[in-house]
């Protein structure tokens, strides 16, 4: 029955973590945040919800035992931040200098020289591990991880004014559909598609038996039209997180549209991708929440959710500062790059040992 289901799947949860969790059966109030700005939400912890494979359990809010050591970087990666400014990472110099330029005139600091002095470089040496932080368990049993750390910035895509350029690949082979999703050899790859699955043959190809071929949703649905001519409009992940408050893991498949089915986004399965906004919204993200375990002092970091297609530019969603769930133009050059936060899914018979925690995380075996 559906009830012995939840109960064995109760039961892979605990033993992949290796201690007891209670499953907050109530849905929260995704209008808020998770710990909340104001008022009251139902808590930090472990919630249960549905994807396109049955029963999802998800962590919510401020959790501290949900880190996973998985893989070693094979290079440097080098970082500069300006010390106590909470947009303050950026993977070349020229971005920090350039964001001190900006807070200058804003007033910010008394001088200019205040903040060029304060960029110190950070380095994630190769050969240490990768940290990663478990969002989910998925309906397959498999556990999805997001990179603890930003692996570099780079623009979405290379073109901010086609819609089709909104998708993950574009020019697809068929629609990416829940029942025939696109894979990696189908379609022209997005820049953040290649861009990705060169960092995953670099880096993880190494344990690559431990790594799910997992679902990613690129929402390309039109969820929500501004104009008559239909040529500016929202897509399906601002209706169902900003306007209802009800994101969901259930992948939209492509709808007709102008008499034919979209040859972009969609259902994919993959070994690497990004997060998407609902995902995001079931972790606890809002606008300006700072305290749930997604959020990292960074500019930005990109989704896989497409937010808007005016008639001049189109734009995704990221997180932002002060932790926000925004929007940014696809395409962007130099400094103002988004931050990249790889996603896997670790196949569902791994074992693990550790207790989750950041000085104790689990350990992939």
């Amino acid at each position: 029955t559906k009830d012995t289901k939840c109960q064995v799947k109760l039961v892979e949860v605990k033993y992949i973590f290796n201690q007891r969790y209670v499953v907050i059966e109530k849905e929260p109030d995704f209008s808020k945040g998770e710990p909340p700005l104001s008022g009251t939400n139902t808590g930090s912890g472990l919630y249960k919800t549905e994807d396109d494979d049955g029963d999802s359990y998800y962590f919510r809010g401020d959790i501290k035992n949900n880190y996973v050591k998985l893989g070693t970087y094979k290079e440097d990666i080098k970082f500069y931040v300006v010390k106590n400014q909470l947009k303050a990472i950026y993977s070349n110099k020229s971005g920090a200098l350039n964001y001190c330029n900006e807070e200058y005139k804003k007033g910010t600091y008394k001088t200019l020289e205040e903040c060029q002095n304060s960029i110190e470089e950070k380095i994630i040496k190769a050969g240490d591990p990768i940290i990663w932080r478990i969002v989910r368990i998925n309906g397959d049993g498999s556990v999805r991880l997001i990179n603890e750390e930003s692996i570099g910035q780079k623009e979405y895509n290379s073109n901010r004014t086609a819609v089709e350029y909104s998708g993950y690949t574009r020019n697809n082979t068929h629609p990416c559909t829940k029942d025939n999703p696109c894979t990696k050899e189908e379609g022209t790859a997005s820049t953040m598609k290649t861009y990705l699955e060169e960092w995953y043959e670099k880096n993880l190809s190494d344990i690559d038996d431990k790594i799910e071929t997992s679902r990613y949703c690129n929402d390309v649905s039109f969820g929500e039209y501004r104009d008559e001519s239909k040529t500016y409009f929202y897509f399906g992940g601002y209706k169902r997180v900003w306007l209802e408050y009800q994101p969901s893991l259930r992948c939209p498949n492509p709808t007709e549209e102008d008499g034919s089915l979209k040859l972009y986004g969609g259902m994919y399965k993959l070994k690497i991708g990004l997060l998407n906004i609902d995902e995001i919204s079931y972790s606890g993200g809002i606008y300006a929440n700072t305290n749930y375990f997604l959020y990292i002092l960074s500019d930005m970091w990109w989704t896989m959710s497409p937010y808007n297609a005016p008639d001049l530019y189109i734009s995704e969603y990221d997180t932002s500062w002060p932790g926000s769930i925004l929007a940014s133009y696809i395409s962007f050059h130099h400094y103002a790059a988004g931050h990249v936060r790889p996603v896997i899914n670790l196949k569902a018979n791994v074992k693990m040992t550790g207790e989750g925690t950041k000085d104790k995380p689990f350990v992939v075996q």
